[in-house]
């Protein structure tokens, strides 16, 4: 999970239960209106709107709080029909504190058009390593023939998003080959524990 206010990267991380905690602001926030986007929440299976106690805080101190309101949540969602099926996934090395190579073999049970992206989210274990220029692995989409479909990625904490250059095919095998992803410091069990 990682979180922005107007598109700046914020630290955020559940501190207790139902409790999401964002600080180390980039900057300081005038009283206009601002967006903050929390990605990565898996959404609940029950399909109805709840409400959002926010509140704001400029100490450790919980019990006093500087502002408060509640937002009431939009209901999640249908899930969508379409989806990738994720056929093998291969890694060179599970050790830790070194780089590794993943191949991802997917089939999109949809044909994707190549101004969209595909994401694939590490376990926090991953810390913000992606970030670090050093660590950034390179990024590439083959077709099962192994034409290219995608050469370049970004990242943003434990996401890689890989922009697609070529439509994919519904129902045909593509290969996403990620190389030099650097592997966790310590030897967790969902550590490879990845979503696309």
């Amino acid at each position: 999970m990682y979180c922005t206010i107007d598109d700046d990267p914020v630290h955020c991380e559940v501190y207790l239960s139902y409790t999401l905690k964002l600080e180390y602001f980039i900057q300081e926030y005038d009283t206009s209106d601002h967006t903050i986007k929390i990605i990565g929440v898996v959404e609940p299976p029950i399909l109805a709107a709840g409400d959002i106690y926010f509140a704001l805080d400029d100490d450790d101190d919980f019990k006093e709080i500087v502002e408060h309101t509640t937002i009431t949540d939009v209901s999640p969602a249908q899930p969508a029909l379409d989806s990738i099926i994720i056929y093998n996934v291969t890694l060179a090395t599970t050790e830790i504190r070194l780089d590794t190579d993943y191949t991802i073999t997917i089939m999109p049970s949809a044909s994707v058009a190549a101004s969209k992206y595909i994401t694939v989210d590490f376990p926090d274990e991953y810390g913000t390593f992606l970030e670090v220029l050093q660590y950034q692995p390179t990024c590439v989409v083959t077709t099962d023939g192994g034409s290219s479909k995608a050469s370049s990625c970004e990242f943003f904490g434990p996401r890689i998003t890989i922009d697609l250059d070529g439509s994919l095919n519904a129902n045909d095998l593509y290969h996403i080959t990620l190389s030099g992803v650097r592997t966790p410091d310590q030897n967790l069990c969902k550590q490879n524990r990845f979503v696309i």
